[in-house]
């Protein structure tokens, strides 16, 4: 599951104005082959079906003659839309549903089938939520997304490319029953079902690494007051913190504190990693979460972490990370502080004691994790995002720029771009408003 960094398109009034076109010139969106499949999984009984996301009602007037015995609904946040549907199918009961809830009650249906809906949503986990609140306890769930078509509809938000991405957005309310490619291979169809995952007693253990120096002041604390939520232990190797960081330490009980005789970062940086690796470990960690002292998840992590970990098709979880500049109100998105073209990095990971652990020659920017780690091919793109306010005070540059400046010379015999960047004036520097996403209870 990845996302396309476009602009989203998908209002109302986009979709008002689509199906108005589409009423007014009698083109239909007709996916026979895709129908077919969907209703393989589809029994013709008196079970109630909605369509999630109906569109013009073609997909609902194709079940109505070949599943009739089906009491059949369907719903769309396009009021064009709903009036074409109640001309296609009228034996459906059609609704107009606003962007954050559905016009039914909750476990009213048996089935449920969002077709061709996921990727055009901006949030789909909670969309997928909501979804989940109206289908019955043991009721199934058919979906079916664009498979590999890259970025070829200005539409599409989301590519989704594995089955189990459906899953794990639905934070272990849903069961994978089945999943095929259909449509000519250009359809992903999941079959699953409702089934509630209890995760109230945890099952694997999660370690948090973090190094720390001279944090007082800065994050610190915040950083533990949220972590000490939702992880079970959290290891810091304080790198000779001259300051209360120790102190500050030392007032979480579940903060595990080893401390360096001298500096280590300054001079070493794999070095350091390396032994924060082995303090982590000692631990027994079933996951380890990589994360700095000026590092914060949102709330929404709160929501999915008991399903990160108990799940068991992911050996690890990417988070996009976004730089705050000069204030904790814009992150940066020129060059490589992009956090919409950069690389989600991988915070949390699967331990795996079979593989070892070996750390680069690096004196700086070494990577959190050992080499072993960094070509884990099941890695879930999570949309939870990640707060860094390393760069979030002006008076921090100059000191940060001069150190990396130093430390580029010493390993790669020139300063970086990147690096270089640090410095760039007011008008260079582009940045975006932070917005706050609600945390939608069911």
């Amino acid at each position: 599951m990845k996302k396309i960094f476009k602009e989203n398109i998908n209002t109302k009034e986009y979709w008002d104005d689509v199906y108005s076109k589409e009423d007014k010139t009698g083109i239909k969106r007709i996916y026979t082959d895709l129908w077919e499949e969907v209703a393989k999984h589809i029994p013709n009984k008196p079970f109630s079906l909605i369509d999630i996301g109906c569109g013009c009602g073609h997909l609902l007037h194709y079940l109505s003659i070949n599943r009739p015995k089906l009491n059949l609904y369907g719903t769309d946040f396009s009021a064009e839309a709903i009036k074409l549907a109640n001309k296609n199918c009228p034996e459906a009961e059609l609704k107009l549903c606003c962007d954050n809830s559905f016009p039914f009650a909750k476990e009213s249906f048996d089935i449920i089938i969002c077709s061709e809906v996921l990727e055009h949503i901006e949030n789909p986990r909670g969309f997928l939520k909501r979804v989940c609140t109206l289908l019955k306890n043991g009721g199934f769930l058919i979906t079916t997304t664009p498979w590999k078509w890259g970025e070829s509809d200005p539409e599409h938000i989301w590519n989704y490319e594995k089955p189990q991405d459906i899953i794990m957005l639905s934070s272990g309310k849903l069961k994978m029953l089945e999943s095929t490619i259909a449509n000519n291979n250009r359809t992903m169809v999941v079959l699953a079902e409702k089934s509630e995952v209890d995760f109230s007693s945890r099952k694997n253990k999660l370690v948090a690494m973090i190094v720390v120096y001279n944090e007082a002041g800065r994050f610190l604390a915040r950083v533990l007051d949220h972590l000490s939520i939702w992880v079970d232990e959290i290891v810091i190797l304080d790198d000779g913190s001259t300051d209360s960081t120790v102190d500050i330490c030392r007032h979480y009980p579940k903060v595990y504190l080893y401390k360096n005789g001298s500096r280590f970062f300054n001079q070493h940086e794999a070095a350091l990693r390396s032994r924060l690796w082995d303090l982590t470990v000692r631990h027994n960690p079933d996951w380890i979460l990589a994360i700095d002292a000026d590092e914060l998840f949102t709330d929404h992590i709160l929501d999915e972490i008991e399903y990160y970990l108990e799940q068991k098709d992911y050996d690890a979880i990417a988070f996009r990370l976004f730089d705050f500049w000069s204030s904790e109100e814009f992150y940066r998105i020129d060059g490589a502080w992009n956090p919409w073209t950069r690389y989600p990095g991988i915070f949390l990971s699967r331990y795996q004691p079979e593989w070892g652990a070996t750390w680069p020659d690096s004196v700086i920017h070494s990577g959190r994790w050992p080499l072993e780690y960094r070509s884990i091919y099941n890695v879930y793109f999570s949309d939870i995002r990640i707060k860094h306010f390393g760069w979030a005070r002006t008076e921090d540059h100059l000191r940060k720029y001069l150190f990396y400046r130093e430390k580029d010379l010493q390993q790669c015999g020139k300063i970086q771009q990147h690096t270089e960047s640090v410095m760039y004036t007011k008008e260079k520097v582009k940045l975006e408003r932070w917005f706050e996403r609600k945390r939608k209870p069911l």
